[in-house]
């Protein structure tokens, strides 16, 4: 067999250098399914820009960052995954040097230790508490320098130093605590859900109130005499004051639908209110903590509300309200920014959901400049339509998102054409409307933003899940041809399908390629034995190779365990073989013998699947695996650096641009490294 080397010609060994950290340079990402309802902070950079910290899906967590030229937050870094869910996030300088610190608590207990300017994950820290809920930073001696961690988790809390050091235990967990000046003396107190009050310092227990407090807690004086009350809700119909000096419950305020409580001066007038977000689309209130009574409330139409933070953005010496809402709707999760002051909102994060298609990149309108193409999977939870994003490709600003106004169809494949030859490329997607497939034309220009050209025809039970716009006879008629995925019983299984171009007529339905409720996942096509019309080369995932000629007919079938498939790029057998990586982290390169596939390479590159790879450089071939994406020299296959842990789509799609650099989209959005 052939060496890679010699398949993609040889390296030039300087060129990988910059790659080894592989770390992005920039980043726009969506705000993931779980925004926000697993830990909410916010605060200002040392550069003066407001940013926000949500969680994003289940194990990692997004930065956003305040542009105030746009009046928008870009979310610009997400944290790399882990094994263990994430469950809370908190902000403070925990080693006492005047910077902030992210701290992002995990439910296996481990703690990873970011810097809030840098973005940079400096250190982890570990816990012993089994099954862990929320972490925040106490300054039990504002005397000196640093802060430290106070953790609950369902059966004890605990309190750790910056080095991760116990301070101290205490014996009882629950679902929320909260840390204040509960009884006048020098020690800040605990107050855990469950009932049990500790002095923080001694850990001495001050007070066990058996009923248990509630579900969310704060701290706040609601009866003027300088010392905080404990205020709980049980998430349903109540909210309660408890005083600790007393050991007795004070008020109870009848709240049904009631969900949070937080206390603290959230419009910057300098006097506190009693926060309450419900758990159904009511608005949001502010309380007197005195009466309880109607200060002011903020119009709020998503159900749910997880957490509070606030956070001066603007800078105009007034705080906006963030909140994250939705988490009781079948809906994506949302952070919505809010003034406070006027009942405006300033900002609510888009609910778009990946994984992402993309990225391409072309000029669509003619005009020398060259836009970045990606699309989101699906929007709102499944329940709306997948959305196409462009972006400029020389400044990464978003141009235009495609307005998400047609439900229920999820984008399974997509590709840049110019079938009309007019020198301005058209973007076509394979979308899923009601389980089956539709392909749909798009037009786009600067000018005049997205106008959609035809719509296919659609077969009975199968949706489209690969797809490849091209003039597979060289006779100027085009045709898109497409890789089914059996979706109902209305179809005995996946095939390929090519319509023509423009008026997506079925042209021809090949013979089934898989046993039913497959997916035909991987579709290139290319001239294999140089005649002039190109063959097609569809794999079933987890499946077997074949090899179909311009009229649908099955002429060759390979054993490949099929995950991913690209054309070489680079090198003597340029356009002339095919990459496919499978279930067992192999790489196989073959080339044609006639119109029949011949094994050329082979290699172990992954333990797990391979999800894409690209070999458009003669020095590096980049391979997307183990939820990550790894750069070998392509001279030797040394291993030369990986990008982070960030999803298992990670690589299925990378782009080298033509101004320098590789783009990648992934779970959450779109990525840059090195320009």
């Amino acid at each position: 067999m052939l060496t890679f080397a010699v398949l993609i010609a040889l390296a030039r060994s300087a060129s990988f250098d910059a790659f080894q950290e592989l770390e992005p340079t920039w980043s726009d990402l969506s705000h993931g399914a779980v925004m926000g309802k697993y830990g909410l902070a916010a605060g200002i950079s040392a550069g003066g820009r407001a940013r926000i910290l949500s969680s994003a899906d289940d194990a990692a967590w997004v930065s956003s960052t305040w542009n105030q030229a746009t009046a928008t937050f870009r979310a610009d870094y997400s944290s790399p995954l882990r094994d263990a869910p994430l469950r809370d996030l908190a902000l403070g300088d925990l080693d006492g040097d005047g910077q902030l610190e992210v701290l992002a608590l995990y439910e296996d207990g481990v703690m990873t230790w970011t810097g809030f300017d840098s973005l940079v994950q400096h250190t982890t820290l570990t816990t012993s508490i089994s099954d862990p809920v929320q972490i925040e930073f106490v300054d039990p001696d504002p005397h000196t320098a640093g802060q430290e961690l106070l953790i609950l988790g369902s059966a004890e809390m605990v309190r750790l130093s910056a080095q991760g050091q116990v301070l101290a235990s205490y014996g009882r967990g629950g679902e929320e605590f909260v840390c204040g000046q509960l009884d006048g003396d020098a020690s800040f107190e605990i107050a855990i859900s469950s009932g049990a009050v500790f002095d923080l310092n001694s850990g001495a227990l001050e007070w066990d109130y058996p009923a248990g407090f509630g579900v969310s807690m704060t701290a706040l004086d609601t009866d003027q005499d300088g010392i905080e009350e404990i205020v709980a809700t049980d998430a349903n119909t109540k909210i309660d004051g408890f005083d600790l000096v007393a050991q007795s419950q004070e008020w109870t305020y009848s709240d049904t639908g009631c969900g949070i409580v937080r206390g603290g001066d959230f419009d910057g007038d300098g006097v506190e209110e009693l926060l309450v977000g419900s758990r159904n689309s009511r608005n949001i209130e502010a309380l007197i903590p005195e009466t309880r009574a109607l200060r002011w409330e903020l119009p709020n139409s998503l159900s749910g509300i997880a957490e509070f933070a606030s956070v001066d953005m603007d800078q105009d010496g007034e705080p906006e309200l963030i909140y994250c809402a939705g988490v009781t709707s079948t809906d994506l999760d949302r952070v919505v920014v809010q003034d406070p002051n006027t009942g405006t909102r300033e900002w609510t994060s888009k609910a778009i959901e990946g994984p992402f298609l993309g990225p391409l990149e072309a000029d669509l309108d003619g005009d020398g400049l060259l836009e970045i193409v990606i699309a989101s999977s699906t929007s709102k939870s499944f329940s709306g339509s997948g959305r196409i994003a462009i972006y400029d490709a020389v400044t990464l600003e978003l141009l235009e998102r495609q307005p998400s106004t047609q439900t229920s169809r999820e984008i399974h494949a997509m590709s840049l054409a110019d079938p009309d030859g007019d020198g301005f490329p058209q973007i076509f997607t394979a979308v899923n409307r009601g389980n089956e497939g539709l392909i749909q034309e798009w037009f786009w220009a600067r000018a005049t933003g997205f106008q959609l050209g035809f719509e296919s025809e659609q077969p009975a039970g199968e949706t489209f899940l690969s797809m490849e716009v091209v003039d597979l006879e060289g006779d100027g008629d085009w045709e898109i041809v497409v890789g089914g995925a059996h979706e109902s019983t209305a179809a005995n299984g996946a095939a390929v399908h090519a319509y023509a171009y423009p008026v997506g007529i079925g042209i021809w339905r090949s013979a089934t390629l898989s046993s039913p409720f497959r997916r035909i996942g991987c579709l290139k096509t290319i001239d294999l034995d140089h005649d002039g019309v190109r063959e097609i080369v569809a794999g079933v995932l987890g499946g077997d190779l074949y090899v179909l000629d311009h009229q649908g007919n099955v002429i060759d079938q390979e054993t490949a365990d099929c995950t991913s498939m690209d054309i070489l790029s680079s090198g003597p057998l340029q356009g002339q073989a095919v990459v496919v990586g499978d279930f067992n982290g192999r790489i196989t390169v073959y080339r044609g013998a006639g119109v029949q596939l011949e094994q050329v390479f082979r290699r172990q590159f992954a333990q797990s699947s391979i999800v894409g790879v690209d070999t458009s450089s003669s020095s590096l071939v980049f391979v997307g695996a183990d939820e990550r994406v790894r750069a070998f020299r392509a001279s030797d296959l040394v291993f030369v650096g990986e990008t982070a842990r960030y999803g298992g789509v990670m690589g299925r799609n990378m782009l080298a641009s033509r101004l320098g650099g590789w783009l990648l989209c992934d779970q959450l959005g779109l990525r840059l490294y090195q320009r």
